[in-house]
């Protein structure tokens, strides 16, 4: 069973936070007109919280949610699957309308086990009151004598010596926060670190945007003088998104941020640099340099838009992910390919942000400079993933436009 769990919650508490919520949920209007749906999410996740893997397969969900017979043929009957689709749906409208719920029932691509996802903590933002001296049940009277009476043992040296006691212990907390903060393990900054080292130069490079140098000025000034920024540009603005947010980490790093058209740049330029390539099918170098690694995207596939699993042998390439891009509607789930690898093409490190739709390249932007995300990430990563090359396939719901929370559904590390 695949759930996250907050170590800080008891178990028992948590499967009950868990039921509470599937209650809830099923009475929701996403659920609670129709039949099949429901009865289907409720028996994964009963089992999932009873530890009851061999019930969560499709063979068995067809005969046990759906009354299938025992010959069932999953090629012929895709009953399980479609439910389980419609399912991620009607979740992902559920959490859009109640981002407020103690916990997220996420059904992952490709499994028919929930997992189970706890907000983190939040902190009080109260100070703490200072430990009282006297306790509440020796009467005032007496705590304002034996206050006198110790202030009064006090001599001038003695408070000098006191307050200089306080000073200096207030001083090395200062200190001490100010390292602590500097050297505490953060995830995004030891990522996007070691994209640039020793002062090396990036550049962002978006499929279709005007150069833009912070030699200029700020990107959100750029962005404030559309005459200039998008002369001649086609750029989406989900993409340009993406790259105001990477560009303003840059800065908080100390890194110089510069934005050049990916198709107006030859490869002699590229060269030697660190590159960030935002979006995915408009952009020629994210598809040129995705081609060896072990996802690769498909623009053209029975009128989809996919994610391959490569295989270096010639064998045919499997599909990991895919959408229909040829309807009118909107993908209510979409996918996400992030990469950091060594090009031997450009001969420096590359970082890839692209979805197959544009809501999707925005998930993948946001979850590449939260520390938390990449911290899960890395946490499939063997030691020392610092330095290593890695590509992962996320998966994001996306609800009138506007995607979620994405999670990851495949990653490799090398």
């Amino acid at each position: 069973m695949t759930t996250y769990l907050e170590d800080s919650k008891p178990k028992l508490d948590q499967e009950q936070i868990v039921r509470d919520t599937l209650r809830s949920i099923l009475d929701s209007p996403h659920f609670s007109k129709s039949k099949r749906y429901p009865a289907f999410l409720e028996y994964v996740v009963i089992n999932t919280l009873e530890d009851n893997d061999a019930a969560l397969k499709e063979r068995v969900l067809a005969t046990e949610v759906f009354s299938r017979s025992g010959d069932y043929d999953s090629a012929s009957d895709s009953v399980v699957r479609v439910a389980a689709g419609e399912v991620r749906k009607r979740l992902a409208q559920y959490y859009n309308e109640h981002p407020e719920a103690p916990v997220r029932i996420d059904l992952p691509i490709g499994s028919y086990t929930p997992e189970f996802c706890f907000p983190p903590l939040e902190t009080n933002g109260s100070f703490h009151q200072p430990p009282q001296i006297f306790s509440e049940a020796v009467p005032a009277t007496a705590r304002s004598v034996a206050a006198d009476a110790y202030t009064a043992k006090l001599s001038k040296s003695g408070t000098r010596y006191l307050q200089l006691a306080l000073v200096t212990l207030a001083l090395l907390s200062i200190a001490g926060v100010a390292f602590w903060t500097m050297h505490k393990p953060n995830p995004a900054r030891d990522f996007w670190q070691t994209l640039i080292p020793n002062g090396q130069q990036a550049l962002i490079l978006p499929g279709k945007v005007a150069n833009y140098s912070s030699k200029f000025g700020s990107l959100p000034e750029q962005l404030a003088n559309k005459s200039s920024f998008y002369a001649g540009s086609a750029q989406p603005l989900e993409d340009v998104i993406v790259v105001a947010r990477v560009c303003a980490l840059f800065h908080e790093y100390h890194h110089d941020c510069n934005i050049y058209e990916a198709s107006s740049e030859p490869l002699e330029n590229l060269t030697g640099k660190a590159l960030v390539l935002v979006g995915g099918f408009n952009n020629v170098w994210t598809m040129k340099l995705l081609a060896p690694l072990p996802y690769i995207l498909e623009p053209n596939l029975n009128g989809t838009r996919a994610i391959m699993e490569h295989k270096p042998t010639g064998d045919t390439p499997m599909w990991v992910a895919r959408v229909d891009a040829s309807g009118s509607q909107p993908a209510v789930i979409d996918y996400i390919v992030l990469a950091r690898f060594h090009s031997d093409i450009t001969d420096n490190t590359v970082v890839i942000i692209a979805g197959l739709d544009r809501a999707a390249t925005v998930s993948g932007g946001d979850y590449l400079v939260s520390p938390g995300n990449i911290a899960q990430l890395f946490s499939m990563a063997p030691k020392g993933w610092k330095g290593m090359n890695f590509e992962a396939v996320l998966q994001t719901d996306v609800v009138s436009g506007s995607p979620g929370h994405p999670t990851v559904v495949a990653a490799k590390f090398w």
